[in-house]
């Protein structure tokens, strides 16, 4: 596993000035009910059919880091479960708690693997149950090479 957490120093790109920095993401119980109720509908759905909070629907894309969903084909805004999505619903799989991600693309996953069955217990609050917000993720960012 890489070690985003000791490097200290931020780098940018020379040819254009971004910052490389890889962020952390949580997954967390809006993002697992997402996952349900596209499971729910056939594993295939637009996601204004899903009838998301704003919340579930900003985060949605986000658990394409852990090979949960991936994009439907090319119509904008469908998504699909993927077999190891529908297996982490089903109960038969775990996920890794949180990914690391470097510009859209997932490059390492860390900490203890959760269930599904594991949010049961987390809808009314609770460790996984919160979005982060932009200050968290800036927090939880590490410089890449």
């Amino acid at each position: 596993m890489i070690d985003y957490e000791n490097d200290e120093q931020t780098k940018t790109c020379e040819a254009c000035g971004a910052k490389m920095v890889a962020y952390r993401h949580k997954l967390n119980t809006g993002m697992v009910v997402s996952l349900k109720r596209l499971y729910d509908v056939g594993g295939s759905a637009h996601l204004n059919a899903l009838q998301l909070n704003y919340n579930q629907r900003c985060n949605f894309q986000k658990m394409r880091y852990w090979g949960l969903v991936g994009k439907g084909g090319a119509e904008a805004g469908v998504w699909i479960i993927s077999q190891y999505g529908k297996l982490f619903v089903e109960g038969q799989s775990t996920a890794p708690s949180h990914a690391w991600s470097y510009r859209g693309v997932t490059i390492d996953k860390d900490d203890p693997d959760v269930s599904y069955l594991s949010f049961s217990d987390l809808m009314e609050g609770g460790p996984l149950a919160s979005y982060g917000k932009l200050a968290d993720y800036v927090d939880d960012s590490e410089p890449t090479d």
